[in-house]
């Protein structure tokens, strides 16, 4: 900005001293968007367009007014000449006239006037310099410091502009506002005071703290002048925009006493702003959100804009597109037809689409589809080319082109038969329309026989296809079915047909069926199936078999069990310490021999699918502490340390607790079998989460984790997935690595030779592994040889256990646990106590007892009479019946396989005996197949023990029976 002069000159020389010497010109042939580039290089509001022959004749004025305007006609500027955007003659000014101006508002009245910002000042016909209103203004303002207050002030601002002007006495905080400030704003003169307050209450919020220090930058000097654009209320509510330039007036001493200003209102010009920007967005904005490239050129091929899926087609930045020519973005084998279509356009004739190639700025090819055509822009030409990425729709056609090659190969190559036929007028299979080689060796027509037939001719003429199939064809647009096919010499085989339907390029319905002959398929199924019948049959066997077997073995087993412990409770007299001895050992044989047979059904129900888990909510420290003390006394007689890391806060989880406890007895005698004399056995319980890694284990289980069906593992919160991890660590004898995988197999000791040192079956840790997985777990083992043994056991936690009352089912007492739990308790109680009360009772309850072998009868009886109990004797159904009419029993022990009639038909006479109905009775078989239970207890067996049975544990049950059933009644 200009500096004003000394405010004592004269008025013609303070105007002669405001004249800017050497303005900014610029030529009439010149570019308006070079214009605009000088201006913004000069940081000028204006520049003066000169004559192309008289650089020194002014012919017009651009200014910043002019740039909006233009702006907002969205062309491209570069193509704008200033001669065509200068419309209106120069006003201008002599400088001998100036000389005789007496008063600035002489010369402040032309600006007025003329409504211009801008006053060439000339020497004759030659331009010497130009006069700005802004600056005049200025003088304007500092001379009002010199005038007398207020009257004086508002008659030089009504007369030197129809801007505000505002005047801020720094020393007395007061502020002048002129008419034309309140005006702008829709106030009256008498509405707005003197107060500064006036004005910065009333700026908008976002642009307060920006006035704000652009005043303070002023005041203290930081600036020389204070100039800024800011939006103010008016008193409707709304908004204008202004702008504000002033100066701060220094006393002697240098210190601002003033801060004189005026004020413009650029609402206009904001508007404009905006409006060309928003028209230069959405022009933008189309251009960049077009699908395709689009490039303008000029009538030479210079490209003069692109948008940006240009850019990104083409892989230059919009400058450097700016930079090329048409030429350049072509490889050579396709400039000429490029350039044939490019002056095609230019010329104004419809061009046909063109297909051609692009060459990318990393020199890639990419085939385009180019559009061309002509627009018009201030008399000018320009060339618009739209080029659309084709590479897609070339890979398709390619595609389709090798698709075509394939499946004409597969056609005539394929090993099944290919037949294609439509459909007549009537709605019937027309003649075959093609056929592929096969089809023709199939059946042994050729190519020309077979186009003159339909599926019908190919098959048999007594053979008639499914009505439905054209029906499911029509609706599902595929079918399959098997027919019969007949060839030319009258053989006949079987095919698959499969029919898929479709439309061709003329809405005509086509059938396209693929037939493969399946004789040898067919052969194989009827092999199969009568295989599959054999082992059905097998599998019936082997089950009636193991029924048998169970039967057979637990029904002598029942008597040697019962009559050893009946004779070692000396209930049929007292026997020596060797006797003792002696029917201890036929009672150890006997119970090895049971759980042989509970191992090989339990591994028999888990192959076949058979055996369901009982999953109930179990406490797991209860659960670890009850299998430790089933080892215990095996434990003492080798002197081996038990060790257990339980946790107390282990908490409770839901799985088969027998089945679990069945895993954790068979590590635990495991270990404490094979760890020397002296050794240890430890027991860790903890959880861990779902992905700790167990890379250094041994993994004994080949399937992945599949927790049960009624296990919801799935909507536990992650932080509450883990495993339980149960571990039993020794330190015995170990394995080796080669032996490490047979130990899971059934039947399969690593020691097997004749005089193998420990026993066994080789059952237990199949069945360990079995009952494991079926839980959704795993188990692993690490093994040194001559240090010891450690088995993990991993079982997925589940964090909410279904109702235990819900699932929780009565325990199957043929279980391992069961039976060697009691014997345990028997073994650790005192030989003289008895942990059955005698029935004291001077009338004995009756118990009639249906058995037909003479041995299990004498060993429960004689147990049960010991007892306090008067038993009566049927050998089989019917008797049981009658003596259940005649004795009317307060139990009733029910064998289940008897001569004449069954247990279980007897059991359902006796409950349809009104007199009978209320009787408890408890089957006692030897019977532990699948399904046997549910029978028994179905039939109205009230409980259900499989052979052999404790007798104290069955003295209990009947006990507990009894009383239930008295309380009941």
């Amino acid at each position: 900005m200009t500096s004003l002069p000394n405010l004592n000159l004269q008025a013609s020389e303070k105007i002669q001293s405001l004249i800017i010497r050497n303005p900014l010109t610029i030529a009439l042939d010149t570019s308006v968007g070079k214009a605009i580039a000088m201006m913004a290089e000069h940081n000028s509001s204006y520049i003066i367009v000169v004559d192309e022959a008289n650089q020194s004749q002014a012919v017009g004025i651009f200014t910043e007014r002019d740039v909006v305007s233009v702006g907002a006609q969205r062309v491209d500027l570069e193509l704008l000449t200033m001669q065509s955007v200068i419309s209106h003659s120069v006003i201008s000014i002599q400088e001998e006239s100036i000389a005789t101006i007496t008063s600035i508002n002489t010369i402040v009245a032309i600006f007025q006037k003329h409504q211009i910002r801008h006053l060439p000042v000339l020497e004759g016909d030659r331009l010497v310099g130009l006069l700005i209103q802004d600056s005049l203004i200025e003088l304007l303002t500092q001379q009002i410091t010199r005038l007398t207050l207020i009257g004086e002030r508002a008659q030089l601002a009504l007369k030197g502009s129809n801007d505000a002007i505002w005047d801020w006495d720094l020393e007395r905080n007061t502020k002048f506002f002129s008419p034309r400030w309140k005006q702008m704003r829709g106030f009256s003169e008498q509405e707005i005071g003197n107060s500064p307050d006036e004005c910065i209450r009333r700026i908008h919020p976002d642009d307060y703290h920006r006035f704000m220090k652009s005043l303070d930058d002023h005041v203290i000097g930081e600036t020389e002048f204070f100039e800024i654009e800011y939006r103010s209320q008016c008193k409707d509510g709304s908004y204008l925009w202004v702008l504000d330039r002033g100066q701060t007036v220094k006393d002697q001493t240098g210190k601002a006493s003033r801060f004189i200003g005026f004020e413009t209102d650029i609402s206009d010009r904001k508007r404009a702003e905006e409006k060309l920007q928003k028209s230069e967005q959405r022009y933008r904005a189309i251009m960049d959100n077009a699908s395709d490239a689009i490039c303008l050129a000029d009538p030479q091929g210079n490209l003069i804009e692109a948008n940006h899926k240009a850019e990104i087609l083409l892989g230059y930045t919009r400058e450097e597109l700016s930079k090329l020519h048409v030429s350049q973005i072509h490889p050579p084998d396709a400039l000429q037809a490029v350039r044939e279509h490019f002056q095609t356009v230019v010329q104004g004739v419809a061009a046909p689409m063109l297909e051609s190639v692009v060459l990318r700025k990393d020199s890639s090819l990419v085939p385009v589809e180019v559009t061309g055509s002509r627009i018009e822009l201030d008399g000018t030409y320009i060339a618009q080319g739209i080029l659309r990425d084709i590479s897609k729709r070339k890979r398709i056609e390619a595609a389709l082109f090798d698709s075509e090659k394939r499946y004409q190969a597969l056609f005539n190559h394929k090993s099944d038969a290919v037949f294609i036929n439509g459909f007549t007028e009537t709605g019937k299979p027309s003649n075959f329309i093609e056929v592929n080689q096969t089809a023709c060796e199939s059946l042994g027509y050729s190519r020309e026989e077979l186009l003159r037939m339909d599926p019908s001719d190919i098959m048999p003429k007594d053979f008639f296809c499914k009505k439905d199939i054209i029906e499911t064809l029509h609706t599902q647009k595929y079918a399959s079915q098997e027919v019969l096919h007949q060839t030319k010499d009258g053989k006949i085989f079987p095919v698959e047909l499969n029919l898929v339907e479709l439309e061709d390029s003329q809405g005509k319905t086509l059938v396209i069926t693929s037939a493969r002959n399946i004789s040898d398929r067919k052969e194989y199924e009827n092999k199969l199936e009568l295989t599959n019948a054999e082992l059905i049959r097998a599998t019936r066997l082997k089950d009636e078999f193991l029924a048998n077997m169970s039967h057979e073995l637990r029904t002598p087993l029942n008597a040697i069990l019962g009559l050893s412990e009946g004779l070692q409770e000396e209930i049929f007299g007292s026997i020596n310490e060797r006797q003792s001895q002696a029917i201890a050992t036929i009672e150890k044989s006997g119970q090895h021999l049971l759980e042989l047979i509970s191992d090989i059904l339990d591994l028999s129900k888990i192959e076949a699918g058979k055996l369901e888990l009982e999953i109930a909510r179990v406490n797991i420290l209860q659960l670890c502490q009850s299998s430790l003390n089933f080892v215990k006394n095996q434990a003492f007689k080798k002197q081996i340390q038990l060790r257990a890391n339980l946790s107390q806060d282990i908490g409770e989880m839901v799985l088969d607790e027998r089945r679990i406890r069945q895993v954790l007895i068979n590590l635990l005698s495991n270990a404490v079998k094979f760890t020397p004399t002296g050794g240890k056995v430890t027991l860790d319980v903890h959880y861990e989460p779902l992905d700790s890694n167990l890379a250094e284990h041994i993994s004994l289980t080949l399937s992945p984790i599949q927790p049960r069906p009624n296990s919801v593992l799935e909507s536990c919160p992650l932080e509450d997935r883990f495993y339980l991890c149960i571990s039993v660590t020794d330190t015995g004898i170990g394995i080796e690595p080669l032996d490490q995988v047979k130990l899971f197999k059934p039947f399969v000791q690593i020691d097997s030779s004749l005089n193998r040192k420990y026993e066994g079956t080789g059952l237990g840790l199949a069945l360990v592994k079995q009952i494991v997985e079926m839980h959704g777990g795993d188990i692993n083992l690490r093994s040194q040889v001559g240090e010891g043994s450690c088995f993990t056991v991993r079982l997925p936690y589940v964090c909410i256990a279904p109702d235990s009352h819900a699932t929780q089912s009565p325990k199957d007492e043929n279980s391992q646990t069961d039976t060697l739990s009691l014997q345990q308790s028997n073994t650790q109680s005192n030989s003289n106590e008895n942990s059955i009360p005698v029935l004291l009772s001077t009338t004995s309850p009756t118990i009639l007892i249906a058995e037909d072998n003479e041995a299990n009868t004498l060993s429960v009886t004689s147990y049960l009479e010991e007892k306090g109990y008067h038993c009566v004797i049927a050998q089989n159904g019917q008797e049981a019946i009658t003596f259940a009419k005649i004795h009317q029993p307060q139990l009733i022990l029910m064998d289940i396989q008897m001569p004449e009639m069954d247990g279980i038909t007897a059991t359902k006479q006796i409950r349809n005996e009104p007199s009978l109905v209320d009787i408890p009775i408890i089957a006692l078989t030897a019977l532990a197949m699948s399904g046997d239970r549910e029978r028994c207890l179905e039939a109205g067996a009230n409980d259900y023990l499989t052979k052999p049975v404790h007798l104290q544990y069955l003295a209990k049950v009947i006990e507990d029976m009894l009383a239930k059933n008295e309380k009941s009644k």
